[in-house]
């Protein structure tokens, strides 16, 4: 994303998100919703390392997504998260976003289904 139209928006809007008392991280790195598998406790990954560390919501993906399409989805999720909107609609709103912007293959899932959420899902407090 960098050098990117808006890109000091964003930066703006993520220091106001990080600075609210509703405090939350969004990462679309590779995978960063798998894990390791451990015995007497499941898969443990990113997501509930974010998790421990305080975040009261991880969006993260389950597969490698595009850098151009995963960084259009979260652009769209943070924008309707910071007009109000809870934070599971945002994230489906932005995977529709993604899903019809007509830009070549960006209606196949794989470049907007493999973000997940877990945690709160309410709207930004």
């Amino acid at each position: 994303m960098h050098g990117s139209p808006g890109r000091s928006q964003l930066v703006k809007d993520y220091r106001r998100l990080e600075s609210s008392d509703n405090a939350k991280s969004s990462r679309s790195d590779d995978r960063t919703g798998r894990g390791a598998k451990v015995t007497g406790e499941g898969l443990i990954g990113l997501t509930r390392a974010w998790q421990y560390a305080g975040a009261r919501t991880v969006v993260s993906s389950q597969w490698k997504v595009s850098d151009d399409s995963a960084a259009a989805l979260m652009t769209a999720f943070h924008r309707h998260v910071l007009a109000g909107i809870e934070k599971d609609e945002a994230l489906r709103r932005a995977m529709a976003e993604v899903a019809g912007s007509g830009k070549g293959s960006w209606s196949e899932p794989y470049h907007w289904a493999a973000f997940v959420m877990v945690g709160d899902t309410g709207p930004m407090r």
